[in-house]
């Protein structure tokens, strides 16, 4: 009888344990080297190491835990840097979600099992969860934080989606399981340390609960609505009560630090400052990164605006401009950016991939119900807000008026919500796409008309580009002002010592514009042949877009269409979201070799020990 049960619930779940093995099976694959006894090369993790070093030392020599270090800024709390709170339970349990396997590979790890628990919790058919986990996943943001060392930030956007399945789940499916979920979900979340990330979620929360809200007045069920709340709110409470120590110290730490404001009102020129400060970081700083509203686009192309930061001569994408004419004034700009984009300076772009944001425009298209609007306003509001300087108006508004929002920075940070939602509309249309497929079949106007519409849009984009002229504001600025720049610069030359040399009377205007129109005439020379390098990238990552985006058109028409089966449907059109976005992503973190060792990773002792 034992033997019989435990066969028939390994039949019943077997779809799960193929999930967990096939999610171990990509991390392995993706993050080798990781196993192969090697390091992630990260940044961040190498300046953690350095400032973590003296409070490691006395845990490991006295076998207590220091509250202060003298390795960061003369002096701070170490509960800010590395704090081992050996009572919370829940933290601990954030190794047992990865498997005990380290970052980055764990982390990533928490990218897939996150997103599937959260399907699991709306009930969605687990092969379409499958799906949904590995697009997620692969969202080129998440793997370009994992390769700088993000880690915090990349372990709380892990833990995202379920603290949202869960939520869903109490209101509508099981309030026990749900309530028990969120306090344990909502538990880690906080554990995670990155509240910049858990006040986000925050904001897809509340627009949740306000569709709930309006959905239980018009069922008429306020009273289930109200004791849901409750539950949540309880389970809430448990999370913040276990994680309090931490959430309290942190907030008295910052009150005395630039996240606590500012007394001063005047700047060190002189004027006035009080038009850029909050109750706590200048506004300025706050929007320091703030993504272009021309730069958006790349959620649908990788490379429209040429990628990470670097020399064009370094970029993948120079070798692959169409004619040799392009290849050559590749060579003459190789000095310059590759990325024209707004932001000071990037990694990557934000890419969710051209494919799942068809699914997500087929879910706005087919999704019943008025979720899927409340998701859609939550991902309009966080790109709205990730434009921050490009766009003050609304961000001055929540700067001024929505508590918190002034105590963090670096705006685009955000567009994690805009990646979550996304392929979670996806998904959903996927989930109803093979539940009416035959209803769906007899009346194709609706899909065809949306694809037709966003090939078309993607087509007359490629054509039109995105009117900035593929050139950054600075170098814009660099270009109308340059003539005056080399006035300034001839005239304070030797006028004696000029005449002697080159012939050149600068007491003569006609000779000096002479002289500063051969030197502009260059220097436009150089700028042209950039723009036609970028505009080549650009039609180049468009080309690439329309042409996995008919794809997608095809994988899914043939589904409608024909006699299909559904796992060779989620089969074909996974290993063409994986062929879109696992290139774009190898751009930033790689297996690649360099030497006799690797271009990303390191052996683990001299990660340990960094120069």
């Amino acid at each position: 009888m034992e033997k019989n049960s435990f066969k028939k619930l390994l039949t019943s779940h077997w779809i799960h344990l193929f999930a967990l093995g096939l999610f171990l099976a990509i991390t392995y694959i993706y993050f080798q080297p990781q196993f192969n006894g090697y390091s992630l090369k990260q940044h961040d993790i190498e300046q953690y190491r350095g400032m973590s070093n003296e409070t490691v030392q006395f845990r490991e020599h006295f076998g207590e835990e220091p509250l202060w270090t003298n390795s960061m800024f003369g002096g701070m709390p170490t509960y800010q840097i590395t704090v081992d709170y050996s009572g919370n339970w829940v933290k601990k349990s954030i190794q047992v979600l990865r498997l005990w396997i380290s970052s980055p590979a764990g982390y990533f790890f928490i990218y897939l099992i996150g997103f599937y628990i959260m399907l699991m919790c709306m009930k969605v058919d687990p092969k379409v969860a499958i799906l949904g986990a590995v697009a997620f996943a692969f969202s080129t943001y998440f793997i370009i934080i994992l390769q700088a060392g993000h880690n915090t930030k990349s372990l709380a956007i892990g833990l995202a989606p379920p603290v949202i399945g869960a939520f869903y789940l109490a209101f509508r499916s099981s309030l026990k399981w749900g309530v028990l979920l969120s306090a344990f979900f909502m538990g880690v979340q906080l554990a995670a340390n990155h509240f910049q990330i858990t006040y986000y979620i925050g904001i897809v929360l509340l627009l949740l609960g306000v569709h709930e809200l309006v959905r239980h007045i018009q069922l008429k069920e306020i009273k289930k609505f109200a004791f849901t709340t409750l539950g949540l709110l309880i389970a809430y409470g448990f999370a913040l009560s276990i994680n309090y120590g931490n959430i309290q110290l942190t907030n008295e730490y910052a009150k005395h630090t630039i996240r606590g404001g500012n007394d001063l009102t005047i700047s060190p020129d002189g004027t006035s400052n009080e038009n850029i400060q909050t109750s706590g970081l200048d506004k300025e700083y706050i929007t320091q990164w703030s993504y272009g509203i021309g730069e958006s686009f790349t959620l649908l192309s990788p490379y429209i605006k040429g990628g990470g930061s670097g020399a064009i001569k370094d970029s993948p994408f120079a070798g692959n401009l169409k004619t040799p004419e392009l290849r050559r004034k590749a060579k003459l700009v190789a000095e310059n950016n590759v990325y024209w984009g707004d932001q000071p300076i990037v990694s990557g772009p934000v890419y969710v991939g051209i494919i799942v944001v068809f699914l997500a425009l087929l879910g706005m298209v087919y999704l019943t119900g008025t979720m899927k609007y409340y998701l859609l306003v939550a991902a309009i509001i966080a790109l709205m807000l990730s434009w921050g300087k490009n766009f003050m108006g609304f961000t001055d508004f929540f700067l001024d008026y929505i508590p918190g929002y002034n105590k963090f920075r670096a705006v685009t940070i955000i567009l994690a919500i805009v990646e979550l939602i996304i392929p979670l509309i996806g998904v959903l249309f996927l989930q109803q796409l093979i539940k009416e497929k035959e209803k769906i079949k007899e009346n194709l106007r609706p899909f065809v008309a949306a694809s037709l519409a966003f090939l078309g849009f993607m087509v007359l984009l490629s054509f039109t580009g995105l009117g900035d002229g593929y050139l950054s504001q600075n170098e814009r600025d660099y270009l109308y002002d340059y003539e005056n720049q080399v006035r300034a610069q001839i005239l304070q030359e030797d006028p004696v010592q000029l005449k002697e040399q080159f012939g050149i009377d600068i007491s003569d205007e006609q000779q000096l514009q002479q002289v500063i129109n051969r030197q502009s005439q260059v220097v436009n020379e150089q700028f042209d042949a950039l723009v036609e390098v970028r505009q080549g990238i650009f039609y180049s990552s468009m080309t690439r877009s329309i042409f996995f985006l008919m794809i997608a058109v095809g994988i899914i028409f043939s589904y409608i269409k024909f006699n299909i089966k559904t796992e060779f449907f989620l089969a074909g059109l996974g290993i063409a979201i994986l062929i879109d976005l696992v290139p774009v992503n190898l751009n930033y973190l790689n297996n690649e070799k360099k030497g006799r060792g690797y271009k990303h990773w390191v052996e683990k002792e001299k990660a340990l020990f960094p120069l």
